[in-house]
């Protein structure tokens, strides 16, 4: 429709920019909100709206967007900063799309389920995580699902798993694995590097957050496709055929990542997650597929377009 306002806050994050690129590939109106009103991917420049905008600051930002039918949540502030901030943000984006009547799409992640159940996880599985983090993200979800039943907001949650591909830097497969893969250096990997685990490619994740957001859906909360669960082992071999040579890597135990921790904030935060990749975690996605069709790109091609997109970027700068 041409009334459609398309706003994306957190649009230079790696979600934030797909669904940015995905917006405009559809020829949406759409517009950008960072904290420094530029955009981190400049082919996207005259293409959208780039505004100036801080989520902290709701009343100001809504008066900039009161035009705006769609408003994605793309905010992703680092692990430690996530109790301070996240409520309040959560709070702030409530207030955002009650306030120019807007649908709320809410990029979410997994760190709520019960971790027992990560064999098959579905939508319906218990937000029971005994993580810190876990405790935090069942908090939030629970927040839009009472805003949505109190209030009457239109909201909905799209969830990815670990995420990959072009753009996408901090990520467990991202701008520390990569670009040492090309350059023949050693890179860590996290976990048992045997069991298998479901990775979200980016591309897939924006076109079903796109999807999603443009129809009536069905349900509040959605996980978004992804090719079948693949061992870190794996994701090596097929980047050793790509690049044509025997990689190199370390794999730190949990004792090893907390005492990084004691130097590191991130390596602190992620010590309680570990168990993401010490078990087998599957994401099942039927609830996507049976509204919107079973799109996914295959592992081995997310990962050959993710290596072409790292090997510019260390050619550019190199």
């Amino acid at each position: 429709m041409n009334d459609e306002l398309h706003v994306v806050i957190g649009a230079n994050g790696n979600a934030g920019n797909a669904i940015l690129e995905r917006l405009v590939e559809l020829g949406k109106n759409t517009v950008s909100v960072t904290r420094n009103g530029k955009l981190r991917n400049n082919k996207l420049n005259g293409k959208v709206k780039n505004l100036m905008g801080d989520v902290f600051n709701s009343n100001g930002l809504a008066e900039q967007i009161k035009d705006a039918t769609h408003i994605y949540n793309a905010v992703n502030p680092p692990y430690y900063e996530w109790v301070d901030k996240l409520p309040e943000i959560t709070e702030s984006f409530i207030k955002l799309a009650m306030t120019t009547d807007s649908k709320l799409i809410v990029v979410d992640n997994l760190y709520m389920y019960n971790p027992d159940q990560t064999s098959n996880l579905k939508e319906s599985t218990a937000h029971s995580s005994p993580t810190k983090k876990g405790k935090l993200r069942a908090r939030i979800a629970k927040m839009y699902l009472d805003a949505h039943q109190n209030k009457g907001l239109n909201v909905v949650m799209v969830r990815g798993s670990d995420f990959y591909g072009p753009g996408v830097r901090n990520a467990t497969l991202g701008d520390q694995f990569f670009p040492n893969a090309i350059r023949g250096k050693k890179f860590m990997v996290f976990g048992d590097v045997d069991q298998p685990h479901s990775f979200t490619y980016m591309p897939d994740f924006a076109k079903s957050v796109v999807n999603i957001s443009l129809a009536d859906n069905k349900e509040r909360i959605y996980h978004a496709p992804n090719a079948d669960a693949i061992s870190q082992r794996e994701v090596i071999a097929i980047l050793e055929k790509e690049l044509g040579t025997q990689l190199k890597y370390s794999n730190p135990g949990s004792f090893m990542i907390g005492f990084f921790g004691l130097f590191d904030k991130m390596a602190k935060e992620f010590r309680e997650m570990l168990y993401q990749f010490n078990q087998e975690f599957r994401v099942n996605h039927s609830r996507y597929a049976s509204e919107f069709g079973n799109g996914y790109t295959k592992i081995e091609d997310g990962l050959s377009e993710t290596l072409k997109w790292y090997k510019t970027e260390y050619e550019t700068k190199n």
